[in-house]
């Protein structure tokens, strides 16, 4: 969870978000544990899932095999990137958010200047 918690600290002026699922035994257990490691980001948590098809709705709908698996998820809600660690994902992390300051410039670029305007003609 090191880098992680690097991530959320480096970026939290810019519009990221992490979020995590999780799963075990004991939701008492796994909120201790956030408390104690300092994890400051939206971490979901589910029941132990065991036995053949025993995986819950989330894990069926991302198709995780394990634990942890990280999504890099764009401004559209579009998965851009599965299992990234390290260096790879700050990469793509420091991507997803250039792109959206180009597109941010872009689009103030676009806009009429309000004083640039003409006023209407009676």
């Amino acid at each position: 969870m090191p880098a992680q918690k690097l991530l959320v600290e480096r970026h939290r002026d810019d519009p990221f978000q992490l979020i995590g699922i999780n799963e075990g035994d004991d939701a008492e257990a796994f909120r201790e544990g956030m408390r104690e490691h300092g994890l400051t980001w939206l971490i979901g948590w589910q029941g132990h899932q065991s036995g053949p098809g025993a995986n819950s709705a989330i894990t069926k709908l991302y198709r995780v095999q394990y634990f942890p698996t990280v999504y890099v998820i764009d401004a559209e809600g579009v998965i851009r990137h599965k299992d990234l660690r390290g260096a790879a994902l700050d990469r793509a992390v420091e991507k997803l958010l250039a792109e959206m300051a180009e597109g941010a410039e872009n689009d103030a670029e676009d806009e009429p200047d309000s004083q640039d305007e003409t006023p209407p003609g009676p």
